[in-house]
């Protein structure tokens, strides 16, 4: 379908039926497949909320929230040093005295929800 179309030969009116056939089969695909998806896969998962902090807190990527209130650079310097020496970024700057733990998350919540969930 796609090499056809990229030919330009659906540009006939004729071949109207046959694209509209073509869209169905893929929409019927579509929606057996997000059926599926959550039948099989996504059914019954459960969060494990203590994992799921953990895993936030462990990542690198919760450096952008302190960017405002430290500056590119050091949250960068900082990063860097965290990564080398394998620790975590948010124990590494709580270390550092920069931000205190209730601090961090509550950048954090205002990170996720701005206007206060």
């Amino acid at each position: 379908m796609a090499l056809a179309c990229t030919i330009g030969h659906l540009e006939i009116n004729a071949f109207e039926p046959l694209i509209a056939t073509r869209i169905l089969d893929t929409i019927g695909l579509l929606i057996r497949g997000r059926r599926l998806f959550a039948e099989r896969c996504a059914l019954g998962i459960e969060v494990n909320e203590f994992v799921a902090m953990d895993n936030l807190m462990g990542s690198s990527a919760l450096a952008t929230v302190l960017v405002p209130k430290l500056g590119f650079e050091e949250v960068a310097r900082i990063t860097d040093s965290a990564n080398a020496d394998g620790r975590r970024f948010t124990d590494t700057v709580i270390e550092l005295g920069l931000i205190s733990e209730p601090e961090l998350k509550l950048a954090l919540g205002r990170a996720v929800c701005p206007q206060a969930c």
